[in-house]
């Protein structure tokens, strides 16, 4: 069988897939909380594009932020865009499409790498020596995610969706928008059994992350790898019952609770799996397990 080709799903960075303006900010108050004219700012506080409402710093300083690797340390992924873009994953080709300075775009590939593996198909750097937007990318029949007006307005793509709220990059946007990333799902997830299917394997995947996880930290506990993998036999066989027996019978209403059910528990999921605690890792595989069974298989003895 040819396998059908996927859609181009392209997605900006900055303020896109990762909160960008809050690691300027956390950056600044630490810089400048001891300055006697200080006010501590929130990322919410930022409504221009060259960040005005940092009184104390200079336009020199928050160009190099970008370039700094402290700034990426401090770097955030947006609410659910791992889980959103994980499942996305399934129906398109996910691209990233970036605007940065060499020392900048060099760590943003960094970033992307580390946080969100397997996911990304292809990274496009855009040097702003050479271009003031993404005008020169082809994105013909493609979808266009992106939070300033300018690179929406000038892309050819198919369709184009303005992310975030309404602020001084994007005010002259008129097209559709998508607010967060659980919009995002719902605009672009077309939702079917078959999709309902691979998002379950999905959230099963994710579950055994964390387990293997669970497993690494407690190499020296022979105890706790046992009991975890008597009890992960178990759950692997009732999901895959799931899969099988309940997919099937789900109606529209049902499909999309559990698809966002999936996105929320995934969420969950990466958080206890990126804290590094072991005990925590056990508690949220068995949470979500019993959350599984409590909200969509009516009766089980599993």
């Amino acid at each position: 069988m040819i396998p059908i080709e996927k859609q181009r799903l392209i997605v900006d960075m900055d303020g896109v897939i990762t909160d960008s303006v809050a690691a300027v900010v956390v950056c600044y108050n630490e810089d400048f909380q001891y300055y006697s004219d200080f006010k501590e700012i929130r990322s919410c506080d930022i409504h221009t594009y060259d960040f005005q409402e940092l009184t104390l710093a200079s336009k020199e300083y928050v160009d190099h932020l970008w370039n700094r690797p402290r700034f990426f340390s401090n770097l955030k992924l947006m609410p659910f865009a791992r889980e959103v873009l994980d499942i996305l994953s399934i129906q398109y080709d996910i691209e990233v499409a970036t605007a940065g300075y060499s020392p900048n775009l060099r760590q943003k590939e960094a970033y992307l790498h580390k946080h969100l593996p397997f996911i990304i198909k292809k990274i496009d750097l855009i040097n702003l020596k050479e271009f003031k937007d993404k005008s020169h990318l082809d994105m013909n029949n493609s979808v266009f995610l992106d939070d300033q007006a300018n690179n929406l307005i000038t892309s050819n793509a198919a369709l184009k969706i303005c992310f975030g709220d309404k602020e001084e990059w994007n005010t002259t946007w008129n097209g559709e928008r998508c607010y967060n990333w659980h919009e995002v799902l719902k605009r672009l997830f077309d939702v079917n059994a078959d999709s309902i299917a691979e998002v379950w394997n999905l959230l099963q995947k994710t579950m055994n992350q964390v387990g293997w996880t669970y497993r690494c930290a407690n190499t020296e506990s022979p105890d706790k790898i046992a009991e975890y993998t008597k009890w992960a036999t178990i759950v692997k066989k009732g999901i895959v019952d799931m899969v099988t027996g309940t997919v099937k019978s789900m109606g529209a209403e049902d499909m999309e609770r559990f698809l966002l059910f999936a996105v929320d528990e995934m969420d969950s999921l990466h958080t206890v799996m990126d804290s590094g605690n072991s005990d925590a890792m056990f508690k949220r595989v068995k949470t979500t397990r019993d959350s599984l069974y409590s909200q969509f298989i009516k009766s089980t003895k599993v």
